[in-house]
């Protein structure tokens, strides 16, 4: 297992940004909306700035980190993705046998294209937020229909953390279990914003780890035995 070298001369690295974009000029509000239903703080922006600028962590200092700027698609990029669109014959009849396979993978795992994750220091927020993000899937005209949720649960055998999930609101039902240990996923699926090949929908992936427990779903993501190395995780 790789391992985090010490830095010996005291530099430091944080993400910076990343910049996604949404389907249309009217689309902006729409992502707008469930950008902030996400959690994430928007910055104000001067009058006529091509981007909506918002940070992970309103309350943390604006050190240039922890971006996310949104904007429309660029004419050439959405002209590329119709091409491959129309050209793959993609939801009409004479479908590419190609895309059949990739949306089948999409659905069995949600990280399975490129995702953003976030991470959060308190579950709550995070059963909160996705309530009120599937409510408005059901009942707000702009998101009605447009955002998936798609849970895993910490997988069994830590005696808390399975006694939180008997008694979380969100989770105490879902039978699909992360692949990591001691911690929880939430991934909310959209297509208000574009990724892949096909630019039809886009995954954000909300984390919590429980504290206490340096064998978890972001330290050892796969899962992987740390007491007989090779061996993997039980199936979701």
């Amino acid at each position: 297992m790789l391992t985090q070298q010490p830095d010996r001369i005291g530099r430091r690295k944080t993400l910076g940004h990343l910049a996604m974009h949404y389907r249309s000029r009217e689309e902006g509000p729409v992502a707008a909306k469930l950008l902030e239903l996400l959690g994430f703080a928007r910055v104000p922006s001067p009058e006529g700035y091509p981007f909506y600028h918002y940070v992970v962590d309103g309350a943390a200092s604006n050190n240039g980190d922890g971006i996310l700027f949104i904007m429309e698609q660029p004419q050439a990029l959405r002209e590329l993705t119709s091409v491959i669109r129309e050209n793959l014959k993609v939801d009409q009849p004479g479908e590419h046998a190609v895309i059949a396979k990739v949306r089948a993978a999409q659905d069995s795992d949600p990280e399975y294209d490129l995702h953003l994750g976030i991470l959060f220091n308190s579950l709550e927020e995070i059963e909160e937020r996705v309530v009120r993000i599937r409510d408005a899937g059901l009942n707000d005209p702009d998101l009605r229909g447009r955002v998936k949720i798609i849970l895993n649960r910490a997988r069994p055998g830590t005696g808390e953390v399975d006694e939180r999930m008997d008694q979380s609101p969100l989770f105490s039902g879902v039978r699909r279990y992360t692949y990591g240990r001691n911690g929880i996923q939430a991934f909310v699926e959209t297509d208000i914003f574009l990724t892949g090949a096909l630019g039809d929908k886009f995954v954000f992936e909300l984390d919590y780890v429980f504290p206490g427990y340096s064998d978890n779903i972001l330290t050892n993501p796969a899962g992987v035995s740390l007491e007989s190395e090779g061996t993997t995780s039980a199936q979701r």
